[in-house]
């Protein structure tokens, strides 16, 4: 049947595509190889034309190249489209044979398609953003003060004590007010009072 032939095509493309932009993942990878393969293997029993093959191609990389270049969704509509016309003009039957549903064609193609620019974007996002980790994660974090900085003392942040000391012009800070993290010099806090809040009741 032509339409789960193309349907296991494009669910393997998506597979991949997702295995791609997240490697590791492996589940999305293994689900498309299978997928793909399935879709290949009844794709080889109807007779297929050359230009549906070469437009799911360009589809494909149209939709990976959307995820990463700023086109404002240029390449993704253009992706789908190719993926539409793919689809549409892979299998080249008869009036007598099966066909593809052009109905499907266009709801798959919308969705596996717009699936994969939105999934790819964010990907690529999150890629982009700066990573931050260990004691550099902690600037702009809040926490209680639990021995007095004058100018130094210690401060409980995310679960831990730290010995902190006062950022200039802003000591001595009393035990249980609240401040915020400015800044880290090796294992020492530099901190802020938050004006805002008042000492805790102890």
């Amino acid at each position: 049947n032509p339409n789960v032939a193309f349907l296991l095509l494009l669910i393997g493309f998506a597979g991949l595509a997702l295995e791609l932009f997240a490697p590791g993942t492996v589940i999305p990878g293994t689900i498309g190889a299978i997928s793909l393969l399935l879709g290949i293997f009844g794709t080889v029993q109807l007779p297929v034309a050359a230009i549906g093959v070469v437009l799911l191609l360009l589809a494909a990389g149209l939709l990976v190249a959307e995820a990463q270049l700023p086109t404002g969704g240029f390449l993704g509509v253009a992706g789908v489209g190719a993926l539409v016309a793919g689809g549409l003009l892979l299998f080249d039957t008869s009036a007598e044979e099966p066909s593809v549903s052009p109905v499907l064609v266009i709801a798959l193609a919308v969705l596996i398609g717009g699936f994969i620019a939105f999934a790819g974007q964010r990907v690529m996002v999150a890629r982009r953003q700066p990573f931050a980790t260990g004691e550099e994660s902690l600037v702009g974090e809040e926490g209680d003060v639990r021995v007095a900085l004058d100018p130094v003392g210690q401060v409980f942040v995310d679960g831990a004590l730290w010995r902190a000391r006062v950022a200039n012009g802003n000591g001595p800070i009393e035990v249980g007010y609240r401040v915020r993290v400015e800044s880290i010099d090796g294992l020492v806090l530099t901190v802020a009072p938050i004006q805002e809040r008042e000492p805790k009741e102890s």
